[in-house]
């Protein structure tokens, strides 16, 4: 399950006379982006610079989603065991910090 932050997002699209380009101003939660597209560009670049704009702003969300989540710091034990191949109680580790899953698990499975 993963949360996300909903974020409140204002476009505006203006066309210069003078440059001949596209400014395309973004303003989120976050902050404020500015993306300029040149009359000139295709439709692909267009949307080349559309999606990496959208992936940036995607990542920037997530980042901070996940600075405010206030979740475990470690996994549950249990959640770990088909990882690990465990039988046991034994089996299992201790504690195991979220994110470092499958690196214990290489060293679990090494240590056998």
């Amino acid at each position: 399950m993963s949360a996300h932050a909903h974020t409140e997002t204002d476009v505006d699209l203006d066309f210069d006379v003078d440059t001949h380009t596209w400014s395309i101003d973004i303003r989120t939660d976050a902050g404020e982006t500015t993306v300029t597209i040149p009359e000139t560009a295709t439709d692909r670049e267009a949307a080349a610079l559309a999606c990496a704009v959208g992936a940036h702003l995607e990542d920037e969300r997530t980042a901070a989603a996940a600075a405010h989540d206030d979740g475990p710091s470690s996994v549950d034990r249990w959640a770990l065991a088909g990882r690990y191949s465990c039988r046991r109680r034994s089996d299992l580790p201790r504690s195991v910090r979220r994110g470092e899953e499958w690196k214990m698990a290489g060293r679990a499975r090494r240590l056998r």
